[in-house]
């Protein structure tokens, strides 16, 4: 059947924000058991993958070479940042260490916002402002 196939939008407009506040009320309500039941075709596609041999291997290579693809571009910030004599983000460290010594996808740089404002409107790049 379609349980677990859901895909769509719906957009609703009211006529004012007292009536949008009421309708957004109603559908948070019947969304909410969309959110704790997905969708199927994710857990398909794992169980796929995870069952055959060469796909699992394959898989397996790939989240091995985008770690290391973190841990190389983590290195190579830090070592410019040092090679182009850059001060530390704030008084709190006492060089960039911080970001090679973490783990995971996401790195906290110690940057203050208004860093990262700066970052986004001088050279486009991105990052969270925490």
């Amino acid at each position: 059947g379609l349980y677990g196939e859901r895909i769509g939008a719906l957009n609703v407009a009211c006529a004012d924000e007292e009536t949008a506040v009421k309708v957004r009320s109603q559908l948070n309500g019947i969304v909410r058991p969309m959110y704790s039941n997905p969708q199927l075709h994710g857990a398909r596609l794992v169980a796929g993958v995870l069952s055959d041999e060469r796909l699992s291997a394959m898989w397996q290579q790939e989240l091995t070479d985008m770690s290391q693809r973190i841990v190389d571009m983590r290195s190579a910030l830090v070592g410019s940042l040092n090679r182009i004599g850059c001060p530390p983000p704030s008084a709190k460290f006492s060089s960039w260490n911080h970001i090679t010594s973490q783990i995971g996808m996401f790195a906290f740089t110690g940057l203050s916002p208004q860093h990262c404002d700066q970052l986004t409107k001088k050279h486009h790049i991105y990052c969270t402002r925490n």
